[in-house]
């Protein structure tokens, strides 16, 4: 393997070095400046700060450790390609994003402004910012490989109120689609055309904890295909614009699957709606959603909790304030739903009468228990115990035994 020595400015003048294979570039207080360098499965060693200056990289390389300081200046459009083009998905990467404005652009539809190779661990301290564009379609930062890591105290910032025309809802701020082991912590993203964060197809072992979600058109986070997804801690707030419009919507395409999914500690504040299932769509399934530890309030035209299709939900231990909305709860065509432990104050009803429910060992502050009017008749499988009600404690109703309904221990709420 060849070693190269750099000690001094190497001034490309505009032109192209293709870079013998496998050579090492042993920095030595040198620098590579003005001009496109091509790797070609090349190693970097020696003294790595401020050592490309108007430089393009493109090709193979090998750089465990890659940073922003090891540009002079990355003020120019698109300047972080230049640093993720450093990173290999056939070795352990580690990239870190300094402190500093960034700015990126997509050119056409469905185009992704930066792609994280596998094996990767980013840490953005920055903040990246979209430039305004027209495009229906479109990632900031797209995670399709293996083992990736994204985290840090920067931010991802979309172009939601400069977005030119009115079409589309996928502007992506961090796209995940077909990875596996994939992290995502501690960031801050806002002002998307579309979703925070998209998950599908097929992604496996996804978290998201600690993330910092805002005023993004279409969803906060939205799951239409994977297994052993967690999302937890952090915030989401001023989700609206352009629907479903919820702070977390599990939602499988045609086809899609959606298997186990935890959503843990997470607060929802003055979105549009609160967190959804549906899995509605031609042949497309969801297994089992649980929901705890979480805080919603302000939520001001959808439901609260709206779970359609769906094998097995629980919401436990969550404390829920709804001031506008007519009910807090919605199940429809839902095989098992179990509400436990919560403290839930709403002004108007509780919840759709609805079937294959548990409602145990809630605090309730409520106008009326179901919306008409305690109304159990035409429903099955339904148990309400250990209860505390404000109001209207609900009673066992006419021929309940038959449709195997039990109301039993619930109390009125001292004051």
């Amino acid at each position: 393997m060849e070693a190269l020595t750099i000690d001094s400015v190497i001034d490309l003048k505009g032109e192209t070095w293709y870079i013998p294979s496998k050579t090492v570039l042993d920095f030595k207080g040198g620098c590579i400046s003005n001009g496109k360098i091509v790797g070609n499965q090349t190693k970097i060693i020696g003294s790595t700060e401020k050592i490309f200056s108007e430089v393009t990289v493109a090709g193979s390389w090998k750089v465990p450790e890659i940073s922003t300081d090891m540009f002079v200046s990355l003020d120019y459009v698109n300047s972080l390609r230049d640093v993720l083009a450093l990173a290999s998905p056939d070795i352990n990467n580690i990239i870190t994003i300094e402190e500093g404005n960034y700015i990126i652009q997509v050119a056409k539809n469905n185009e992704s402004a930066l792609v994280i190779p596998s094996h990767t661990d980013l840490r953005i301290e920055g903040m990246i910012s979209l430039v305004p564009n027209p495009f229906t379609n479109y990632t900031i930062i797209m995670v399709e490989g293996t083992d990736i890591s994204i985290s840090g105290k920067g931010s991802i910032v979309g172009e939601r109120d400069l977005h030119y025309g009115e079409k589309g809802e996928w502007g992506m701020g961090i796209n995940i689609v077909g990875a596996k082991n994939v992290i995502v912590k501690d960031l801050s993203v806002k002002n998307c055309w579309g979703d925070c964060i998209y998950i599908g197809k097929n992604s496996d072992s996804i978290t998201i904890s600690n993330c910092y979600l805002e005023g993004s058109r279409r969803q906060g986070i939205s799951v239409t295909s994977g297994k052993n997804i967690v999302i937890s801690g952090g915030s989401i707030t001023k989700i609206g614009g352009a629907l479903p419009e919820y702070a977390i919507d599990v939602e499988p395409n045609k086809n899609g699957i959606v298997q186990n999914v935890l959503i843990d500690g997470v607060t929802i504040k003055d979105c549009r709606g609160g967190i959804m299932t549906y899995g509605g769509a031609d042949k497309a399934h969801i297994g089992s959603v649980f929901i705890k530890n979480c805080c919603i309030s302000g939520i001001k035209f959808r439901a609260p909790f709206s779970f359609i299709s769906t094998d097995r939900v629980e919401v436990t231990n969550c404390n829920i304030s709804i001031d506008i909305i007519k009910f807090v709860f919605r199940f429809q065509n839902v095989e098992k739903g179990v509400i436990k432990d919560n403290i839930v104050s709403v002004k108007r009803f509780f919840a759709e009468p609805c079937s294959n429910i548990e409602i145990t060992g809630n605090t309730i502050i409520c106008g009326g228990f179901f919306t008409d009017d305690v109304n159990l008749k035409q429903h099955a499988n339904i148990l309400i115990r250990d209860n505390k009600f404000e109001s209207r404690v609900p009673k066992l109703p006419p021929m309940s035994r038959n449709r195997r309904i039990v109301v039993l221990n619930n109390k009125k709420l001292e004051k």
